[in-house]
């Protein structure tokens, strides 16, 4: 629960105000990225501008429930995160913080930062046109897991999918064995 609201209706109510957005992408490594248009250090990370971020689409909000989803266009990535991305990041955890600018003046406290998303991604395109390279990624929707089904297969194979590295499901292929399951008296 937030607890400086008045600090943060003090700030809405200055003269230029802005905001912006910090993004922390959590794969195989931690890319930091921000909305701002120069570099920013916060809670003791370097949060990359150059331009990376090209279209920030937060959930709109509706008076139904629905799935609205965050959506990120990232574009002039360094080779080892595009390879990351075309190698799958589904299900990779993702957060989100926002800020207020007073004068194009980040407050950047630990209290001026408010948390709006933690959770993971839930699908990422590559888009290549003539002049560039585009990886458009999509967040899970916030209340996805109303109604949502599970397509985790509990095998060797389909653990794999998520994580080539991951074991968990070896032993249980290996351990397993036919037997013979009796029913009612004997």
């Amino acid at each position: 629960m937030k607890t400086n609201s008045t600090e943060l209706l003090a700030t809405l109510t200055q003269d230029n105000v802005g905001f912006f957005f910090i993004v922390h992408f959590q794969f195989n490594a931690n890319y930091y990225f921000t909305t701002l248009p120069y570099d920013l250090n916060w809670n003791g990370n370097l949060y990359r501008s150059e331009d990376t971020i090209i279209e920030f689409e937060a959930p709109r909000a509706t008076t139904v429930v629905d799935r609205q989803t965050y959506r990120l266009r990232l574009s002039g990535l360094d080779p080892v995160m595009s390879a990351e991305i075309e190698n799958g990041i589904i299900h990779l955890p993702v957060t989100i913080q926002m800020g207020f600018t007073i004068n194009e003046v980040p407050l950047t406290g630990i209290a001026d930062m408010n948390h709006v998303y933690s959770g993971t991604v839930s699908n990422a395109k590559k888009e290549i046109t003539d002049s560039s390279q585009i990886f458009s990624i999509e967040c899970s929707a916030p209340l996805s897991s109303l109604d949502a089904k599970s397509t985790l297969f509990t095998t060797r194979d389909g653990i794999r999918s998520f994580s080539a590295i991951d074991t968990c499901f070896d032993q249980v292929l290996e351990g397993g064995g036919s037997f013979d399951v009796n029913w009612g008296k004997s």
